[in-house]
């Protein structure tokens, strides 16, 4: 091995070491033992349910938008089971168009009003709620 060759590979290893400290605190420092722990806090993800058909642009629409947001969501497709469809209806109070979108069990409605509600703030707060 040459100079330059060891002094890279010496470099390298005190990198490694630094690293290995950063990620395992137990080989840092022995007092702190095996009781130490990182504790992550938790967050509520809020329930975001959207009611669609296999061709529907304003569906793709909704949820690329809650995509956009890094939001996950339920899909359920009225027109494969029609006792969805019953229920959709039951819930959006009659109305018959796709998407229907609800975020923790209140009805959002269509695409039109998930953008309105998104460009107004409200959707924030529905998001908020799930906290």
């Amino acid at each position: 091995m040459r100079i330059g060759q060891r002094q890279y590979h010496l470099r390298h290893l005190r990198k490694v070491s630094v690293h290995r400290h950063c990620l395992f605190p137990e080989a840092a420092s022995p007092t702190l033992g095996a009781s130490h722990h990182f504790s992550v806090p938790e967050f509520a993800v809020p329930k975001i349910e959207v009611y669609s058909t296999a061709v529907c642009p304003y569906c793709v629409s909704a949820k690329n938008l809650l995509k956009s947001k890094g939001l996950e969501w339920s899909e359920v497709r009225i027109d494969i089971d029609p006792a969805q469809r019953d229920l959709m209806l039951a819930r959006s109070g009659g109305r018959r168009t796709v998407p229907q979108i609800f975020i923790n069990d209140q009805h959002v409605g269509g695409f039109d009003d998930l953008v309105a509600a998104d460009r107004s703030g409200k959707l924030a707060e529905l998001l908020g709620s799930a906290a």
